[in-house]
């Protein structure tokens, strides 16, 4: 199991951002309520669990995913921020490899 995170501009080195419309992750329906304390997403739960971040298709950032583990997560009004250690030892898997499993 992964946290999939998307973005139209690729994802940096060891952070990012996303609009909170783009959490999929609901604090009132399972499995996504165990990622969840106090309605505030919690960074002990949401870190068991490893990141594919993923540039969209027809995006501006490189067509490569990479796992990255959660180190810390910020929620604001409108964007949470999310910080992260990518894993080196795993090879980035290009997005066209990346579609051809979803199938």
């Amino acid at each position: 199991m992964f946290h999939l995170l998307v973005s139209s501009q690729g994802w940096p080195d060891s952070g990012g951002s996303m609009s909170n419309s783009r959490i999929y992750i609901r604090p009132n329906e399972g499995p996504g309520s165990s990622f969840y304390t106090n309605g505030k997403l919690d960074i002990s739960q949401v870190s068991k669990i490893p990141a594919l971040l993923v540039t969209e298709p027809r995006g501006n950032g490189p067509q490569f995913a990479k796992v990255a583990y959660i180190t810390n997560i910020t929620q604001g009004v409108k964007e949470t921020a999310i910080q992260y250690a990518i894993d080196s030892s795993i090879a980035p898997i290009s997005n066209n490899d990346l579609e051809g499993y979803a199938i």
